[in-house]
């Protein structure tokens, strides 16, 4: 009994296989509708689009063709170029968002700002001066050139000019202590020295004095004038005696002079 119960099962399931199966899908002539994007084409992927059938509404699936090239933004910098060093810049595609990144050559050379003194020149010594490029901010230093201007300090007389040879006189820089020396010219003046008398004057005769320069040895005389003839006597006055002598002595007299005789100062005492 189940022996014939199964294979009767058998045999219609097989009937059912093989039986002609009539569906409305098959028999539909599709009126399809508009297509509509399902997921949008980038760049380097497609896309997908689909449409329905207005009738059974089944579903017609077709790939949208990859762009196949990139929409770019515009370029935007990430990094500024220098004078030595590239800099870097980026654009985004506006379809995919993919980031394009290239560099940006560097400007190979500097953008100098003006000179500025770091140390000042003296007459001895170098200065200093800088200048910084405005794009990469490096800074260049060189040298100033020594003004060889000295700052002169007075002149000193070494040795003294004197009638017959020259003399030397020396300055010094306030700024580096150098020497400048100069020759002093001859002086037009004799260098005199004291005068000396080489003879007394006296009442009865002229001295004279002698000076000597101290650099040629040059004399010159002058005369010195006589000396006014003084004498003075011991007694200031004297009581004498009619028909008596006496004889007066003198105190002090200009130098060389002589008495040979007097008279009296008043008649009186004359004979």
């Amino acid at each position: 009994m189940k022996k014939n119960l199964t294979a009767a099962l058998l045999v219609f399931f097989m009937l059912l296989t093989f039986a002609p199966v009539h569906t409305f899908a098959q028999e539909c002539v599709h009126t399809w509708g508009e297509w509509y994007e399902v997921f949008e084409p980038t760049c380097t992927e497609e896309g997908t689009q689909r449409r329905r059938c207005e009738k059974c509404y089944i579903e017609e699936t077709e790939p949208i063709p990859a762009i196949g090239h990139h929409t770019w933004g515009e370029w935007y910098e990430v990094f500024e170029a220098t004078c030595a060093e590239e800099g870097t810049q980026r654009r985004l595609c506006e379809k995919c968002y993919i980031v394009e990144t290239e560099p940006i050559p560097a400007i190979g050379h500097h953008t100098w700002g003006e000179w500025y003194e770091v140390f000042e020149p003296t007459c001895a010594e170098e200065g200093t001066q800088r200048r910084r490029c405005e794009k990469c901010y490096i800074v260049e230093t060189e040298p100033i050139p020594a003004t060889k201007l000295h700052t002169w300090g007075k002149w000193k007389t070494i040795h003294k000019p004197t009638c017959i040879r020259t003399g030397t006189a020396t300055r010094t820089c306030i700024i580096c202590y150098g020497k400048d020396k100069k020759t002093l010219p001859k002086s037009k003046n004799h260098s005199w020295k004291k005068w000396v008398t080489t003879k007394r004057a006296t009442a009865l005769s002229n001295g004279i004095k002698k000076q000597t320069c101290s650099g040629c040895g040059k004399t010159q005389k002058k005369s010195i004038p006589k000396l006014k003839a003084k004498v003075s006597l011991k007694m200031k006055s004297v009581t004498i005696k009619s028909g008596k002598q006496y004889t007066l002595k003198i105190k002090s007299k200009t130098y060389g002079d002589k008495v040979k005789n007097g008279h009296p100062a008043t008649k009186k005492l004359q004979p």
